[in-house]
Formats: C-alpha cells, sequence, structure tokens
C-alpha cells in the first residue's frame, strides 16, 4: 500500500499544529500517561513485580477521542503507522510489536486506512535474564509515536513514559483486564477450529505478479475481510475475496516489489462461534504452491 499521505488527510498534514504532549508522573508503580491532543498514553505492565527468567508483557493502552483514529502497522491508502520502541535494561530481550485486530476505515476518495477508533492496546512481551538479582527496581521506557486523525484534520502525538518495576521471587500480576482483553484480540498464525486447509503461492517477474491464498473452511464464516501487511517495497492492488461453498479465494497484484521479505497480510473473520478472529497469512517470496 502506498505509504506517503494523500487525499483528505495530505491536506490537513498541510496543516498539523505542533505536538502538544505533557508527560505525568508515575501514578502507580506499574503505569504512566502522556496526553496529547485527542489521544492518551498510558504504559501498563502485566505484573507490579518481575521474576528473573520470567517472560511477562508490557502495553501501551491509547485511549482515542470520539470521532478520531490512529493506524495500524499498515496504514492503508494514507497516515502513519503508530510504533513503540522499549528501551531496555542490559540483559533483557523484548519481542516483536504485537498489533491487535484493526478495522477498515473508509472515507470520502475513495481513502481506505487500516487503524482503531476509541481505543488499542500494543503489547511486548519482555524477558528478563535469568541471574537478575532479586531486591533491586529495574526501569523500563517507551517512546511511542502516532497520528490522531478525523476526516478532516491529522495531528502528531508521541509520548515517552516508563515504569519501576521491584524484582522478586514471585511475579505479581497485575493489570489483568487489560491484557486478557487485548492479548484475546490479537491475531493467530493458523486456527485450526475454524480452517480444515491452507494453501498459498507467489508468482513475481521482475517485482510484479499476484499472490494466491486458497483456504478450505470447516464451516465458511462471515465478514472477511483483507489487510495487506507493511511492505518494506512495493504496492499491493486490487485484492479480491470471493467464496465458494466451504472456501475462499484470495488475490492481489504485487507492483515494484524488490525485497526477498515474505509478503503478509491479515484475514479478519467472525467465527462460528461469534467471535472475531484474524489470521496471519505470511508468502514467502517466489515460493510454490503448497
Amino acid at each position: 500500500m502506498p505509504r506517503a499521505l494523500h487525499g483528505i488527510e495530505s491536506t490537513a498534514m498541510k496543516k498539523l499544529s505542533a505536538c502538544l504532549l505533557a508527560i505525568l508522573t508515575v501514578c502507580a508503580g506499574f503505569s504512566q500517561s502522556a496526553l496529547a491532543d485527542h489521544a492518551q498514553a498510558t504504559l501498563l505492565a502485566d505484573v507490579s513485580s518481575i521474576k528473573p527468567g520470567t517472560p511477562f508483557m508490557m502495553g501501551i493502552k491509547i485511549n482515542i477521542d470520539a470521532g478520531y483514529h490512529i493506524y495500524w502497522k499498515n496504514p492503508g491508502d494514507s497516515g502513519i503507522a503508530t510504533d513503540v520502541k522499549l528501551t531496555l535494561p542490559d540483559g533483557f530481550k523484548s519481542g516483536d510489536l504485537l498489533f491487535p485486530l484493526p478495522s477498515r476505515l473508509e472515507f470520502p476518495g475513495p481513502v481506505v486506512n487500516f487503524g482503531y477508533t476509541n481505543s488499542v492496546m500494543l503489547m511486548v512481551q519482555v524477558t528478563p535474564p535469568k541471574d537478575l538479582p532479586v531486591g533491586k527496581s529495574v526501569t523500563i521506557s517507551s517512546a511511542a509515536t502516532w497520528l490522531v486523525c478525523d476526516e478532516n484534520n491529522c495531528i502528531p502525538g508521541s509520548g515517552n513514559l516508563s515504569v519501576d518495576l521491584p524484582v522478586t521471587d514471585t511475579a505479581i500480576p497485575a493489570n489483568s483486564d487489560d491484557f486478557k482483553d487485548w492479548i484475546g484480540k490479537l491475531p493467530v498464525t493458523e486456527d485450526p477450529t475454524d480452517i480444515a486447509s491452507v494453501s498459498k503461492s507467489l508468482s513475481l517477474t521482475n517485482g510484479n505478479g499476484q499472490a494466491s491464498v486458497d483456504i478450505g473452511w470447516k464451516k465458511i464464516p462471515s465478514d472477511l475481510q483483507f489487510f495487506p501487511g507493511a511492505l518494506k517495497t512495493g504496492d499491493v492492488s486490487n485484492v479480491q475475496l470471493s467464496n465458494t461453498g466451504d472456501s475462499t479465494k484470495l488475490r492481489f497484484d504485487l507492483k515494484s516489489f524488490k525485497g526477498d521479505e515474505p509478503v503478509t497480510g491479515l484475514l479478519t473473520f467472525t467465527s462460528a462461534a461469534g467471535n472475531k478472529v484474524g489470521i496471519e497469512i505470511a508468502i514467502p517470496a517466489g515460493s510454490p504452491k503448497k
């Protein structure tokens, strides 16, 4: 997808106001907030103390004013992806930034964006070293950036947040409801509950071609939507979803694709149990059908 702002939001970007940022003090031992126009970010941990060698989750929860939105890792036709970077103590390791299922946001133009309204929490798993001394305290910092927009205006936002977490013999849970809710909205790599089979292929000539994904369902779901993943190079276009019986065909074109990274995307649907589910799809560059 094109990454440059255009259409409605490109006009608004010419009038962007300066980011208004207020860093607040730590309200509790495991949260801190930053206020910006039309969005408030809070840094949370799913523990109030950490145990050496035991992974835990960090989350940036962003509450968004009514009528505004922020963006998924691929913003779509316009916008800027929301991003979070952690600064960790020596010996700590972190995983990838985890994005919950996005929504399609359609505007005149037509402009189709992928993002979030109301609220979202982006998460990262953190693993402390096994030899971390018990009795000390560690600081974890985050730098979050986002673009918050309504139909006519966009404002960049950011928050530099940190939390102090004591190291103990036992990890003590915290913010359990928030993390349970948002972890349940993350995509999965496969879903044997609903899917019977998956085959995929990618055919490219000089960076141009088509991706194909065929899915056989145990029972075909409703509300199927596809969200192309962000590409370092190239554009996705002409996305087509069609259903026949209990199978789905997904086709989309690739143009000017120069990289060797997998071509990724997210297929969302409402399952037979009535839950919104998202399945991550990754097709290695040049992969044969399988």
